[in-house]
């Protein structure tokens, strides 16, 4: 595009474009025509959008509840840096999920990306450690869910929330008793509306902690763990995948599609 701009541009106001600025146009507009085939391509989809902080667990969320291999990292250099689109129709027919490059990237074109292909899903799942709720970034997104996308059913997960469930006490790590599930809910609800205070909250924005992965070492990184922390209310892959199962048939009233995913969750869970 960028060699040819004269040749391609010199009967139009795109010809006055200073050099230096021709690169950074010439992407946006090659995004804009590959969002205008994408809309074609997914209109017969149900499309789930995970968006979401660079290294907060988008990925790792798609690559556990989808089944699909993603990039996944913990520092810059190991990070999506691009939107990957997944057709589901090998094991869910009708379902398609764009893993999204992390929203407050370095790379600031990378927000206006996800701005454009946000509204191409029909579920979006917006994934930030609970540390980093009220960072700009964040806040901005949550604006956008409550204005400009407030048709659009969202889940945000407040991930890392393990680290918080670690620090309880120690007679509940790694598994609650029975006795104590009750308190430690109450806790962790507690906590969650103190980390929301006066957020306003659309009725189809909900907000939940969320641990999507355990560290190798961590007394957590097991099965009963895991069950402990689902039983006092901090979502794990298995729930996001319910939550989006529910959207669809209740929200989107697609029963059929609902009850495919669901077949899919019991199978890969």
């Amino acid at each position: 595009v960028i060699t040819t701009w004269d040749e391609k541009f010199n009967q139009t106001a795109l010809a006055l474009v200073p050099i230096s600025h021709r690169p950074l146009l010439a992407r946006w507009l090659i995004w804009a025509l590959n969002i205008y085939r994408l809309r074609e391509g997914l209109a017969k989809y149900t499309t789930v959008g995970v968006i979401g902080l660079v290294n907060s667990g988008k990925s790792t969320l798609v690559k556990k509840l989808f089944q699909k291999e993603t990039v996944v990292g913990t520092t810059q250099s190991a990070r999506t840096t691009v939107p990957f689109i997944y057709n589901m129709d090998d094991s869910v027919e009708g379902l398609s999920v764009i893993d999204f490059p992390g929203v407050d990237d370095r790379d600031e074109s990378i927000k206006g990306l996800a701005q454009l292909l946000v509204e191409l899903a029909q579920v979006v799942i917006f994934v930030c450690g609970y540390e980093r709720f009220h960072t700009v970034s964040a806040e901005e997104w949550m604006n956008t869910f409550h204005n400009e996308l407030s048709s659009i059913p969202v889940l945000v997960c407040l991930t890392h929330a393990d680290i918080l469930y670690e620090d309880c006490e120690d007679d509940i790590v790694p598994t609650c008793p029975d006795d104590k599930v009750e308190k430690t809910t109450l806790k962790f609800d507690s906590e969650l509306q103190e980390i929301i205070g006066d957020y306003p909250l659309r009725p189809d924005c909900t907000v939940k902690f969320c641990s999507l992965v355990q560290g190798k070492r961590s007394p957590l990184n097991c099965l009963e763990a895991r069950k402990s922390m689902r039983k006092v209310g901090i979502y794990t892959p298995e729930d996001i995948g319910q939550w989006i199962k529910e959207v669809v048939d209740n929200e989107l009233q697609q029963p059929d599609l609902a009850e495919r995913l669901e077949d899919f969750l019991i199978k890969t869970m």
